[in-house]
C-alpha cells in the first residue's frame, strides 16, 4: 500500500479495503481512471491517450471530459476530501471503492442502488443530482470494457510509466 491515513486524521477513506485485480471491468478501470484524474494534468493527458485506445476519438473525449465533470462534482459536494491511493499501488483504498461501486451500478444503470451509494459520500441534494452524470461515465467505462477486454481494464501498461 502506498498510502497509510491516520486513524485520527479523519482520512479513513484511504485505507486499504482489498486488491484492485479483484473488481470487475468497470469498477476497475474506474479507479484507474480515478488515479490519473487526480494526478495532476499529466495524469488527466494519459487518461485521454489511454481512453483513446479504448474507443474511438469522439468518444474518448466525450468521456474524458464527463468523467471530469464527475471527479470535480464529487470533490465540490464531497462531505471531505476523496482519497486515493498511487496508480501502480495493488491496493483499493475505501473512497476507491466507493467510486469504483457508483459508476458500476452507473454503468448498469441502477440508479436507486446508485444514488443510495451515492449518499453515503455526498451531500445528499447532490447525490440525486449525481444520476444522469454517473449514467454517462459508467456506461462509457463500460463500452471501453467491452471494446478492449477486461484484462486490459486492470492496469494499463502504458498508464504505469
Amino acid at each position: 500500500m502506498t498510502m497509510r491515513p491516520d486513524p485520527d486524521s479523519g482520512q479513513r477513506g484511504g485505507a486499504a479495503v482489498g486488491r484492485l485485480c479483484d473488481l470487475p471491468p468497470v469498477e476497475a478501470l474506474a479507479v484507474i481512471c480515478l488515479r490519473l484524474w487526480c494526478s495532476g494534468e499529466d495524469g488527466r493527458q494519459r487518461l485521454s491517450q489511454d481512453l483513446r485506445h479504448m474507443l474511438d476519438a469522439d468518444q474518448a473525449d466525450r468521456l474524458t471530459e464527463s468523467f471530469g465533470e464527475l471527479c470535480s462534482f464529487c470533490l465540490t459536494y464531497g462531505r471531505r476530501p476523496l482519497m486515493h491511493h498511487q496508480l501502480a499501488c495493488p491496493c483499493l483504498g475505501a473512497d476507491e471503492s466507493w467510486f469504483a461501486n457508483l459508476l458500476g451500478a452507473a454503468s448498469d444503470v441502477a440508479r436507486e442502488d446508485m444514488v443510495m451509494l451515492a449518499t453515503t459520500y455526498l451531500r445528499t441534494d447532490a447525490a440525486f443530482a449525481l444520476w444522469p452524470l454517473a449514467a454517462q461515465v459508467g456506461l462509457g467505462l463500460r463500452r471501453a470494457t467491452l471494446r478492449v477486454g477486461a484484462s486490459e481494464c486492470r492496469l494499463p501498461a502504458r498508464s504505469l510509466h
